[in-house]
């Protein structure tokens, strides 16, 4: 899974999850993983939208926290449902537009779809003929 910036980080949110899921308090969480309270509370509820957004949304385990809130801002989270429409261009240019979206989160988005068994896209060439182009009205991202 790309969710989580260390692999220590994905074990620490699995144990918070499985403990609480088993009916330990939080501040004996806490305790356990040497965590403030809030913080731990913050981190349980955090891996519990992301089990129930996997649930019906598969393909966000192989993408990370941002690209998956991009692609649900800039176009909606029926995107999520259909990931093989996500290599469309029109689609990647909307995605590339929408603030704080740069080259990392199309390199992870490519990364994903082809983790994921989806067709990819290059994204070096699409940012490439996005931003390269001398005819900015008539560019084409093909």
């Amino acid at each position: 899974m790309k969710r989580y910036r260390t692999e220590e980080a994905r074990k620490q949110a699995e144990t918070i999850y499985r403990l609480r899921q088993q009916g330990k308090a939080y501040k004996e969480i806490a305790s356990h993983e040497g965590l403030s309270y809030q913080n731990t509370i913050q981190k349980y509820r955090k891996e519990c939208l992301f089990r129930d957004r996997a649930f019906y949304y598969p393909f966000i385990e192989y993408i990370s926290a941002r690209a998956e809130k991009a692609i649900r801002k800039s176009m909606g989270e029926e995107m999520l449902a259909c990931p093989e429409s996500l290599n469309n261009p029109e689609a990647l240019r909307n995605l590339l537009f929408w603030p704080g979206v740069n080259n990392g989160t199309l390199e992870n988005l490519a990364n994903g779809l082809t983790s994921a068994g989806y067709k990819s896209f290059n994204p070096e060439k699409i940012i490439k003929n996005l931003f390269n182009s001398k005819n900015r009205a008539y560019r084409s991202i093909d």
